[in-house]
């Protein structure tokens, strides 16, 4: 093997630890692990902050186009109310 290729795979393979390793410890690292968990906890919820808007807006313009179902409507209730209270 020619030496002047065999350097070169010996600085990619250090090359190649030398990243591994790095990203290897960052996972390891406990403030990497929360940085990491606080991004994705981020991203998931403004993704459930843009669902609840959805749906807020579906829910006004049903609202709006609709109308309030019990407008206008009047209840009539009948009933019957005994006062008598027993002497002492």
């Amino acid at each position: 093997m020619n030496p002047i290729v065999c350097g070169v795979e010996k600085i990619k393979g250090f090359i190649n630890d030398f990243i591994k390793g790095r990203d290897y410890s960052s996972r390891r690292n406990p403030i990497e692990i929360l940085k990491r968990l606080q991004r994705e906890s981020f991203s998931d919820l403004m993704k459930l902050r843009e669902r609840q808007d959805r749906v807020e807006r579906l829910l006004s313009f049903y609202k709006a186009s609709k109308g309030n179902q019990f407008q206008g409507s009047n209840t009539l209730l009948r009933g019957e109310v005994d006062f008598w209270q027993p002497c002492c």
